[in-house]
């Protein structure tokens, strides 16, 4: 069951009206954004063209190319992102409008299909109140707005991140008999060796699964299967490693090609000054985009940590933003929000479930719960909406470091 039986077309009348509502928002705006050729936008187009005109065939040809140019392409997108490249064809095929704009349209489908996932998820787990002010706060998410008209790969990854992280926490929450049934281990595995194909960072959910199995065994001293382990570590591994040796036509080319851009951080101009920093600054990047999301996720925290809660799903969402944060500190100028991206959806999630534990809603609150919990929420979209505007589509901006949000936001000049 997807929704709730009581009042089911009313739930999906809504989100459909509301994902209108946000399409029709970002597809407005397309005409002010200015695609970026000599970048990222670029390569993806030119990855995504060569797969469209010649299939499956053309991928050796890119890696032939990549490499032959590795000294200036390995600052760019490489052609490991099988999945991504694969489905920025099929867009070229399928759209009608210019090559820029179906890559576009591409990554406003990922955000879509993310909001849905968000509000299943979350009706599920949390309830669909919780879930329906959750999906609103993320429909307004000014980074998420802003990557949705944009030809790049980042709404694409936090898609499949999302999608496998719900998959996972199916998993291992939703037992039967003591221990979930095969199929759901097997759909993690599909979607975390998914989210491997699309971006090098899909990798983070590896460690991610793991220390939660990990945490889970701790807290019940239950015997922890191998199959579990396997499907959210090795077997996506090999998979996913399986299909760039096929793309590439063998595993030399894979081996450099990931050597290649592994290295490409220590001698990148742009990555030194512009995605380099202390641990904080992803902290001040998502401040000054949306403040009071990050404000209310490291409350929610402390809620949690003062109850003492022992929620296993609460915990969950509360502490894979931190995770990820910590590992992509390790990332040799790593520093971009665009890196982090899906983390909006979780401190969303979490602002949701601080306001409604402030108003009592969780304990029956009544209308007057839900009309300050719904009051907050609309302030927040409000403001959301404001700076989506105000740094991406009248200030243009096109990469989310630090520099051009401070910029933007007056604290540097232009």
């Amino acid at each position: 069951m997807i929704l709730p039986r009581a009042g089911r077309g009313v739930w999906v009348v809504g989100v459909a009206l509301l994902l209108f509502a946000v399409a029709g928002m970002v597809c407005s705006t397309l005409d002010s954004v200015k695609f970026q050729t000599e970048a990222d936008e670029g390569f993806y187009l030119a990855y995504a063209s060569r797969v469209a005109i010649e299939g499956p065939a053309g991928f050796p040809g890119l890696f032939t190319a990549y490499l032959n140019s590795l000294e200036a392409a390995r600052y760019f997108p490489n052609p490991l992102r099988i999945l991504t490249i694969s489905l920025g064809a099929a867009a070229l095929k399928l759209g009608g409008g210019s090559y820029f704009t179906n890559l576009a349209l591409l990554s406003l489908a990922a955000f879509l299909g993310m909001l849905v996932l968000m509000f299943v998820g979350t009706g599920r787990a949390f309830g669909w109140r919780t879930a329906a002010w959750t999906l609103l706060l993320a429909c307004a998410a000014p980074l998420h707005l802003a990557l949705a008209r944009r030809a790049l790969s980042d709404t694409l990854i936090s898609f499949f991140l999302m999608a496998s992280l719900w998959l996972f926490l199916r998993a291992i929450w939703k037992e039967e008999g003591g221990k979930a049934p095969p199929l759901r281990w097997l759909w993690v595995m599909l979607s975390f060796a998914a989210a491997l194909l699309v971006k090098e960072s899909g990798f983070l959910l590896v460690p991610t699964a793991l220390f939660f199995l990990g945490w889970r065994w701790l807290r019940t001293r239950r015997p922890l299967p191998l199959w579990p382990v396997l499907a959210v570590s090795a077997l996506p591994l090999a998979l996913a490693g399986s299909v760039m040796v096929l793309a590439a036509g063998g595993i030399h080319p894979v081996l450099k090609t990931a050597a290649g851009f592994a290295g490409a951080a220590h001698v990148n101009t742009y990555a030194l000054h512009y995605q380099n920093g202390p641990w904080f600054r992803f902290l001040i990047d998502l401040l000054l985009l949306s403040p009071w999301p990050v404000i209310c996720w490291l409350g929610w925290i402390g809620v949690l940590v003062a109850d003492r809660s022992r929620d296993e799903r609460v915990w969950f969402w509360a502490l894979v933003p931190v995770l990820f944060i910590a590992m992509l500190c390790w990332v040799p100028a790593g520093k971009n929000a665009r890196f982090i991206l899906f983390l909006e959806m979780p401190m969303r999630l979490c602002t949701v479930l601080l306001l409604e534990r402030l108003a009592g809603a969780r304990k029956g609150g009544g209308v007057r719960s839900a009309i300050l919990v719904g009051g907050v929420v609309l302030l927040i979209v409000v403001q959301d909406l404001d700076s989506f505007f105000r740094l991406f589509v009248t200030g243009g901006i096109y990469d989310p470091v630090s520099f051009s949000l401070l910029s933007a936001r007056g604290f540097l000049p232009p």
